[in-house]
């Protein structure tokens, strides 16, 4: 159960590594029945832990968007806003980051995730930046 090989093949990207937009592109593929252990889950509350993440973020955006590995189920904190918990390597802290000040590389913290009207949604940090990234297409 890896990643197809059309979207691990040089020819199939970009870049000498494999992107967020990468991951998206092929996430927002999947159907919702499992097929070669892949599947779409189609709501962020029926993610569970060990589930991966992404969204894609536009041109001309120097940065794709992002992945991360769920660490623990979401859980509502607020009207259509769900809090999860995720491992990742983003420069920009989380809350709860288990990361300090300044410090990059792998850490877990906790996104805040809430729907915003079709076709995007966001996500907040604990200094209240937020950032929208667009739903999968389907």
């Amino acid at each position: 159960m890896g990643l197809p090989a059309e979207l691990i093949s040089p020819l199939g990207i970009s870049e000498s590594r494999l992107l967020a937009q990468d991951y998206y592109d092929f996430f927002s593929q999947l159907p919702n029945e499992t097929i070669d252990g892949w599947r779409q889950i189609p709501y962020l509350r029926y993610a569970r832990r060990g589930d991966l993440i992404a969204w894609a973020l536009p041109p001309p955006n120097p940065d794709t968007g992002h992945i991360f590995v769920v660490a623990a189920d979401p859980v509502p904190v607020a009207e259509n806003t769900l809090a999860v918990m995720a491992y990742d390597a983003s420069d920009i802290h989380h809350y709860d980051d288990s990361r300090g000040p300044r410090q990059t590389g792998v850490g877990s913290g906790t996104f805040h995730l809430w729907a915003r009207p079709a076709p995007e949604c966001s996500w907040q940090n604990p200094n209240s930046r937020r950032h929208r990234f667009p739903l999968p297409r389907r």
